[in-house]
């Protein structure tokens, strides 16, 4: 910095000593003319005349210059200390005509030092430089707001010079300086705010898993084994070698499907008055996903002498804290926990399966191919109790 002012003073010295020397050089040379012609001045006393103007002239010169560039630098040196000053790093860029970012004109301390780049190795990089491949790819919608507004704030992953990758907020602005289309970014290093992000989920699932495990012991056990609760990655299992699958979106799919679904049941040998059951729960289970999902799929096959009937959908599933409430209070529903006609669903079927979660919610609904004898509904009441 106390080069750049000493180049300045010595750029105002030698602005004055040469406008000093042409102004002296063409009096000189004017009045020694104006005296060959037979002007009316002594040259000799129009000579010291001029001199004296061009000294006094060259002074005033001096000193407005120095003191315009000394202004000039104690504002860069302010500037530039309050620049170097941010915790955040900043970078400034040429934006390319066609709205690309060029290569970088300037980076502050924490930029240098956080992205381990000299500020000369720097300025051979251009912001996309320093960022990862997927990074680039997930900003596009954010640069296209900066081009369309001036500004634009988001995030992205920085890559130091070693390697390391550093997730970061970015502050980005496009403003003219002296004509040139000028990029600034602000990048502030989110890392520690990532990682308290990640164990926040990490114990919200993990919460999240406690209530499911408490809820589908305690439902197993109040609903004598009937009533299954497992986590939404089970429910592809569940759904495995299927032979029937159709679609509902409509009204007119909806009977269409159940009627399918339930023939399918009948043709792999359910009793006629566990198919008109089935008929009935498939019909609540189709109904959830047509009104709360906007639609869903019907699945069925047989795992051993059960033949099953599966409905999944992808709408906003249901809500853990409800589900005991979904599965045990008759008519319960609220738009939000989605969960009528469950407690009706669980009467008519011999073991029901629900999965759910954000994605959707999957329930599978299982019916002996032969009715349970007496003796088999008090052994499986006793496996239950115990």
């Amino acid at each position: 910095m106390l080069r750049f002012l000493k180049n300045k003073i010595s750029g105002a010295l030698r602005i004055a000593i040469i406008y000093a020397i042409v102004s002296a050089g063409w009096i000189l040379l004017s009045d020694l003319g104006i005296s060959q012609l037979g002007g009316g001045l002594e040259p000799k006393t129009s000579i010291v005349k001029g001199w004296f103007f061009v000294a006094v002239t060259a002074v005033l010169l001096y000193l407005l210059i120095r003191q315009d560039s000394a202004r000039t630098v104690k504002a860069e040196s302010e500037t530039r200390l309050l620049f170097d000053s941010v915790n955040d790093a900043i970078y400034m860029f040429r934006i390319n005509r066609d709205g690309t970012p060029g290569l970088i004109i300037d980076a502050n301390d924490a930029a240098i030092e956080r992205l381990r780049y000299t500020c000369d190795e720097l300025r051979r990089k251009t912001p996309w430089d320093i960022m990862t491949p997927e990074a680039l790819s997930a900003i596009k919608p954010a640069l296209e707001m900066r081009k369309r507004t001036g500004s634009a704030v988001f995030e992205s992953v920085h890559v130091t010079k070693d390697g390391r990758r550093i997730p970061v907020e970015i502050s980005s602005r496009i403003t003219r300086i002296g004509g040139a289309v000028i990029g600034v970014n602000i990048a502030r290093d989110v890392t520690e705010r990532k990682r308290a992000e990640e164990d926040r989920r990490r114990e919200t699932l993990a919460l999240e898993r406690d209530k499911r495990r408490f809820y589908k012991e305690t439902i197993l056990a109040v609903t004598s084994d009937k009533f299954e609760l497992g986590d939404p990655d089970e429910a592809d299992q569940w759904l495995e070698r299927a032979e029937f699958l159709d679609k509902v979106v409509t009204g007119e799919d909806f009977s269409r499907v159940r009627r399918a679904v339930v023939a399918y049941c009948r043709g792999k040998g359910l009793p006629e008055g566990s198919a008109s059951e089935l008929e009935i729960a498939v019909g609540e289970a189709l109904g959830n996903a047509l009104k709360h999902a906007g639609g869903g799929e019907a699945l069925a096959g047989v795992r051993g002498d059960v033949v099953w009937v599966g409905v999944r959908d992808h709408g906003r599933g249901i809500d853990t804290f409800t589900i005991p409430k979904v599965a045990l209070m008759p008519g319960f529903t609220t738009q939000a926990s989605m969960g009528l006609g469950y407690t009706l669903i669980l009467e008519l079927c011999d073991h029901v399966r629900l999965a759910t979660g954000p994605e959707g919610a999957t329930v599978v609904m299982e019916k002996k191919l032969k009715p349970y004898s007496q003796v088999e509904q008090r052994i499986a009441r006793h496996e239950a109790i115990e």
